[in-house]
């Protein structure tokens, strides 16, 4: 499924260029996908994840699928660190068991793990620190949320974790004298670790303005729903997440009724602390569903063991997931990444010679120099390339708003000749071209653009 649940999705070549940049040449700096002169070029956050993905594609091969098996791994990991959050907060086996299992299947965190993203990696470290916390290693578990943190913004969801937990337990933390004073302490001496193990990591390109407009960034998407927990359920592959809308509205709606807060209040406080957390974060970003699905996906197991319907919980998660990956499956079965990838190395000869494509096409040129059509790329016309390899994928021109003005251009004000057409599968054809400037052009490039 690594190749064919997404059949293309721009954030594997973003994370694991940036990576590549990195680990080859000590650059913190997204280089293909912001200007020279962008704020958030230089990257304050992820160097942890950087560091780990790219010794790990040092040992077995900078794929995409290489990428794709590291992501898969954080979440099998974090699967298991919930069987024992669960366990430690007193649910039964077959609940901590059920919940496991079915955050290897469900979508939100099936498709983290089929993302070269670091979401996989902060949340295993984000509930990893929710479980030290639990067992009462406070300054432990809040120095690993601020390593969370500093994977991925979104890593700072651990805290909201242990403020839950912390609500729930209020009785216990606020009845004894001096014990809340005594575990805020200890968490402050956590942050301020994680804070130092912070600056460490970033001291060479840190300051406080850059941090704060880089976040503010962050916060900023086209988009006016300013909520994930909305835009998850609403991109272009709803089709994937009817399920999970069905089955949250039906457990929280029983949970409710059936008063279940009453003899478990930790679930509902969990539930209500990330939506809250969700406004917060201010975010549109569908893959942020991954942090808080765990309060979701732990009110639809317990709810349903509180009715006696694990069994067709899961009987009918299994039959209804399935369909839908078998669907994706059928869809993109035929189509060939890795025959993609080699053929666009050998077809690309001249080493020096920039190559231009699609961001996915950045697999097929790791080491090279080269530039992503994207619409956050739009100083590609201000370069003058003598030679370029134009890489023409028309099939997923879609996900790039100026794919067909820059290769129109390309074709228009350069020399450009066809050496080689590759069938990636169902009819999924990629063009390769070597493009020479045309000098009686030269002129009118830029009018043009005017």
């Amino acid at each position: 499924m690594h190749d064919t649940f997404y059949l293309y999705h721009v954030d594997n070549a973003w994370e694991v260029a940036k990576t590549y940049y990195y680990i080859k040449l000590g650059i913190t700096e997204d280089v293909l996908f912001r200007s020279i002169d962008a704020p958030d070029r230089i990257q304050l956050f992820c160097k942890g994840f950087y560091f780990l993905l790219g010794n790990t594609l040092e040992l077995f091969g900078w794929t995409k699928s290489n990428a794709l098996w590291f992501s898969s791994f954080f979440l099998w990991l974090t699967s298991l660190v919930w069987f024992f959050i669960l366990r430690s907060l007193h649910f039964s086996k077959k609940v901590a068991g059920t919940f496991s299992f079915l955050m290897l299947l469900y979508p939100a965190f099936f498709s983290a793990a089929h993302l070269a993203r670091a979401d996989t990696l902060a949340l295993c470290a984000a509930s990893f620190g929710f479980l030290l916390f639990i067992h009462r290693r406070y300054i432990l578990a809040c120095f690993v949320v601020m390593v969370a943190f500093e994977f991925h913004v979104m890593g700072s969801i651990g805290a909201f974790y242990i403020l839950a937990f912390v609500l729930d337990q209020r009785k216990y933390f606020f009845s004894k004298k001096n014990l809340a004073l005594k575990v805020l302490t200890q968490c402050l001496i956590g942050v301020l670790l994680g804070s130092i193990y912070y600056y460490i990591m970033h001291m060479d390109v840190l300051s406080f303005e850059l941090l704060h407009t880089i976040l503010s960034i962050k916060k900023q998407m086209p988009n006016p729903l300013k909520n994930y927990l909305i835009s998850y359920f609403i991109h272009d592959r709803w089709f994937v997440h009817i399920f999970e809308f069905f089955v949250i509205v039906v457990s929280i709606r029983f949970f409710i009724f059936r008063k279940l807060y009453q003899n478990n209040s930790f679930v509902g406080t969990f539930m209500l602390v990330l939506i809250v957390s969700s406004f917060i974060t201010q975010r549109p970003n569908k893959h942020y569903m991954v942090f808080a699905f765990p309060a979701f996906l732990l009110a639809i197991v317990y709810t349903f063991e509180s009715m006696k319907r694990t069994k067709e919980l899961v009987a009918t998660s299994l039959v209804l997931i399935f369909s839908v990956n078998a669907y994706l499956y059928i869809q993109n079965r035929n189509y060939d990444f890795e025959k993609l990838t080699k053929e666009i190395q050998l077809h690309t000869p001249k080493k020096n010679q920039v190559i231009v494509g699609m961001p996915d096409n950045w697999f097929g040129a790791v080491g090279r120099e080269f530039y992503p059509i994207y619409h956050s790329v739009t100083y590609l016309y201000d370069l003058d390339f003598p030679e370029i390899y134009l890489i023409k994928n028309d099939y997923i021109s879609r996900h790039s708003k100026n794919y067909k003005p820059l290769v129109s251009y390309y074709l228009t004000h350069y020399n450009c000749r066809p050496t080689h057409q590759i069938d990636a599968g169902e009819n999924r054809n990629v063009e390769i071209f070597d493009c020479s400037r045309n000098p009686k052009l030269d002129l009118s490039r830029k009018a043009t653009l005017q």
